[in-house]
């Protein structure tokens, strides 16, 4: 039993016994119990004096060993969060001085395409498609260790083949013509924005007419490469772990869309 539990124990018992003596006495001052009783009520009151006060004291510092863990609580998160900042921070500097290292060379490869002719231009997009998928992967690794990338091109019979994926070993599909698989993406190149779905197994994230198999992968980001109207094809970017994309991975498959598009511009020679 603690000491406050002792106190309290304390408290009710003293005045109890006062009382209990001088209810046996028929003339209490002519007896010694008179001096007994009298000294167990003046303990009492000191008692429960004593009692408050620690009572008191017991409280305020249980109040302030709270505070003090809430205080500490309130420090830890708050370091963390610095932490979760500067690391952020840090990431996304990283990834801006990457993206405009990758991308100045891209435009490097597509400036000396320029000054070629249209047939030697033509057979550079294959290679400066492939590269541009290569210099996607490098980007975001500094995010994803097992990404991959895939960029499609149309075919005049309706369908939407990968000219090139890298990345994990398994290969991209075909979207079919007259299918709702390939309605929904025709639809998609023709009217979407970019489309970043985190989780393919929740059907509130997925793409109206989205079949995919889902097979190694949990969540993509989808980015058509038009320009001016002309639909040159679409870069996906899917991983295997469900809600790890962020906006800025988006933001860099449609960077390298837009530099797909240039390149398709270039061998058109417009």
């Amino acid at each position: 039993m603690n000491k406050i539990r002792w106190l309290q124990v304390g408290t009710v018992a003293l005045p109890a016994l006062a009382t209990l003596g001088f209810g046996e006495l028929e003339a209490p001052g002519e007896h010694p119990w008179q001096v007994i009783g009298l000294a167990l009520v003046f303990l009492a009151g000191i008692w429960c004096v004593a009692v408050r006060h620690k009572l008191q004291d017991a409280e305020k510092k249980r109040e302030k060993a709270e505070q003090d863990r809430l205080t500490e609580e309130a420090r830890v998160e708050r370091e963390w969060l610095e932490g979760e900042y500067q690391a952020r921070l840090s990431t996304q500097t990283t990834l801006i001085d990457e993206v405009s290292a990758s991308v100045g060379g891209l435009l490097d490869v597509l400036a000396r395409l320029v000054r070629e002719s249209p047939a030697s231009r033509a057979h550079q997009l294959l290679p400066t498609q492939q590269q541009i998928v290569v210099e996607l992967l490098k980007v975001l690794r500094v995010h994803h260790e097992r990404g991959r990338a895939t960029l499609y091109v149309p075919h005049e019979d309706g369908r939407l083949s990968p000219a090139t994926c890298r990345g994990r070993h398994d290969r991209a599909r075909d979207f079919e013509p007259d299918t709702p698989r390939g309605e929904a993406v025709w639809d998609f190149l023709r009217n979407g924005p970019p489309l970043i779905c985190n989780d393919v197994d929740d059907e509130d994230e997925l793409p109206a007419g989205w079949e995919g198999t889902g097979s190694d992968y949990k969540a993509f980001v989808s980015c058509p490469i038009v320009v001016n109207s002309d639909i040159y094809g679409m870069l996906t970017y899917d991983v295997p772990d469900a809600g790890t994309l962020q906006k800025s991975d988006a933001d860099v498959v449609m960077i390298y869309a837009a530099v797909a598009g240039l390149a398709s511009r270039v061998v058109e020679g417009r």
